[in-house]
């Protein structure tokens, strides 16, 4: 696999880009009722650990057999590794603190943040035009999640403060990435910059299982229930492997903002799709309503590109 080239104003590379996103963000969004099963059984670092372990060994035989290749140097490795401990790692621990010191409605609502976060930041620091017609297409995304949310005859709050912190820095680390994993995908492909994320996330799961006091505990409770064995295959393979590298590619190709933006929203609703039809929820107005409107959000924000001066979209 080579090192993409980054920013092309080619239609069809976005095109497909946006297709390789879509159905990445659709398996991070199926990941979350594996993960509400997992969840009863292990520890979050213990899962996450488990998966990280599921995706560097299937990247490992793909190297092996010739499938991909990995050629890193020094430009960038530690700006790789750095990018890998912001996520999944920071972001994926912070991201569990937070959803246990609160309740699901408000954790759901501050995540949505994050195409927000990012937008800003890629104005800030790679300097993307975004004009204001996709500030507001961005917002209505957001808002759609938030009608998704508040209508909910579950949905409460009261979380603690501790909790809110968590889920904002969450936001951040998951912000943070997206902009600086642009830089990275000029020089690494999205296999290479994946492949590190799951080294790193290895290490640092393992490591925070371990100081946990669960140490192989957890592979024990895994092997002890055969469903948790094609549950973690699933979320290790399908969710941290192909997912992540449907999202690097994406972020190769198009602007950050973009790729968080749409990220986030078929995420929403793949979930809220997935709940209805596997978990027998009930199809409400509101989530129809709310899912419409992330849809209209996430269209719009495609379609109203910002432009360089030459023509060429960011």
């Amino acid at each position: 696999m080579n090192s993409p080239q980054v920013g092309g104003s080619n239609p069809k590379h976005h095109k497909k880009a946006y297709m390789i996103g879509i159905i990445g963000a659709i398996f991070w969004g199926l990941s979350f009722l594996g993960t509400k099963v997992s969840m009863s059984y292990l520890e979050p670092a213990g899962l996450m650990a488990a998966r990280m372990v599921v995706a560097v060994f299937f990247m490992s035989l793909m190297i092996f057999f010739g499938m991909a290749k990995v050629r890193y140097t020094r430009k960038y490795l530690w700006t790789m590794i750095l990018l890998a401990l912001l996520q999944p790692c920071f972001y994926g621990l912070l991201e569990a603190m937070g959803v246990r010191l609160t309740t699901a409605s408000e954790s759901a609502i501050l995540l949505a943040f994050l195409p927000l976060v990012t937008t800003m930041f890629a104005a800030l620091i790679l300097k993307e035009k975004i004009n204001k017609y996709q500030w507001g297409f961005i917002v209505l995304s957001f808002a759609g999640v938030v009608v998704t949310v508040v209508f909910d005859q579950d949905f409460s709050v009261g979380g603690k403060l501790l909790g809110y912190g968590f889920l904002l820095a969450a936001v951040v680390s998951g912000s943070l990435y997206s902009i600086f994993a642009r830089r990275v995908s000029e020089t690494y492909s999205p296999f290479e910059v994946t492949f590190v994320m799951s080294v790193v996330g290895l290490v640092f799961f393992n490591v925070v299982n371990l100081a946990q006091g669960n140490g192989l505990r957890s592979y024990e409770i895994i092997f002890q229930h055969p469903k948790l064995i094609g549950i973690v295959v699933f979320l290790g393979l399908v969710c941290s492997v192909c997912s992540f590298l449907a999202f690097n590619y994406l972020i190769a190709r198009v602007p950050a903002y973009k790729a968080a933006v749409l990220t986030i929203s078929v995420l929403t609703v793949t979930g809220v799709l997935a709940g209805i039809a596997l978990l027998g929820e009930p199809a409400t107005w509101y989530k129809m309503v709310g899912m419409v409107v992330i849809v209209a959000g996430v269209i719009g924000t495609g379609l109203s590109g910002s432009n360089h001066p030459d023509g060429q979209e960011v």
